[in-house]
């Protein structure tokens, strides 16, 4: 199992990171496991003055770059399950993608983002009602039409063209995080690493369905905005 080294991290100006780390990463891997990963180690470096927050491409070991100023555990937990998401899709695989498709990867590592602060939120203690805020906070972003096949096809174009993760988006993880069991969404998450690249999205669709084996998943739930 792999162990996670945390730099960046004051304990005197945030003291909660290292909890947060350590259920974020239970959350995330305590059911279904690790892939093979580059490393023993995963390293986890906060800097707030980086561009911004991502899994590292081209490193020989597991690197992830957070990007989380002040006590702030509830963004940490958020930027780190994110990025735990591409970790557990080895998203580095794949990169980089251009088959359009990228935007279901960073669709699943909000989903991840969520499912942690879901689990933070349950835990008894000074974690709960940061957590339960930040949660609340994020799904409450403005929703103005169904997410359904109108929706989707009024932004496809945007999602094809995602390079990170957009409003759009965010607002299918929403979707996908209300209408589905969340250790469902881990397994298909990690199904990535299986599927080909290339490929048109209902064949995409098609193909990871069959790898699901579930007649509620995630490529059936993206299937049905078709």
């Amino acid at each position: 199992m792999p162990t996670l080294q945390l730099d960046g991290i004051d304990p005197s100006q945030q003291p909660l990171h290292e909890t947060v780390a350590v259920e974020v990463k239970e959350a995330l891997f305590g059911t279904i496991g690790y892939p093979q990963l580059k490393s023993d180690v995963v390293i986890v470096r906060n800097d707030p003055f980086c561009k911004s927050p991502m899994y590292c491409f081209g490193s020989p070991q597991e690197r992830i770059l957070l990007k989380s100023s002040g006590n702030a555990p509830w963004q940490y937990a958020h930027q780190l399950a994110h990025e735990f998401g591409h970790m557990s899709a080895r998203s580095d695989l794949r990169f980089p993608r251009r088959d359009g498709l990228f935007w279901i990867e960073e669709v699943l590592a909000d989903c991840h983002s969520l499912i942690a602060l879901h689990r933070l939120r349950q835990l008894d203690g000074s974690l709960k009602t940061g957590a339960d805020a930040y949660l609340r906070d994020l799904l409450a972003e403005p929703r103005d039409k169904a997410i359904d096949q109108a929706w989707f096809n009024a932004n496809r174009g945007a999602l094809h063209g995602a390079a990170t993760l957009t409003g759009p988006c965010q607002a299918i993880a929403r979707h996908i995080f209300t209408n589905l069991g969340h250790e469902r969404i881990l397994r298909d998450n990690r199904l990535l690493i299986e599927l080909e690249t290339g490929l048109e999205l209902s064949a995409f669709l098609e193909q990871w369905e069959k790898l699901s084996r579930s007649k509620r998943s995630v490529p059936s739930i993206l299937r049905a905005l078709l």
